[in-house]
């Protein structure tokens, strides 16, 4: 088989994870302090009572707050945040956004690690 050289020496899933990092970490630099506070907030009070939680719930606790941001792909970083903190885990499921600016795309759903429920 003919050598093609370096081009195929490279595993692209390395590039691919490490070009994500950086957009994650790019995006999460150029948000400010409060919206970064308040979004890990919103998601630690969402998990607390719900057993689920998604990057919708975040946005929804955000505007309820009246907090926003112009970096809306702060949003990975927040929840990638709040799984290392033991809140939530990522589930292999997805469901629809409610944000019109997404137009009915797909978000991860998370299962919450706090979910304390109420007594009946």
């Amino acid at each position: 088989m003919k050598n093609f050289g370096p081009l195929f020496d490279r595993d692209p899933r390395d590039e691919g994870e490490a070009g994500k990092q950086e957009g994650m970490n790019r995006a999460e630099t150029n948000a400010s302090s409060e919206f970064r506070e308040a979004a890990e907030a919103s998601v630690y009070q969402y998990a607390l009572h719900n057993p689920e939680v998604t990057v919708n719930d975040m946005w929804d606790g955000l505007q309820a707050l009246g907090i926003g941001t112009r970096e809306n792909r702060a949003s990975g970083p927040v929840m990638t945040r709040c799984a290392k903190r033991g809140w939530i885990e990522k589930t292999d499921r997805v469901g629809r956004t409610n944000r019109a600016t997404r137009h009915s795309g797909n978000v991860a759903i998370w299962r919450s690690l706090i979910f304390e429920q109420e007594a009946a």
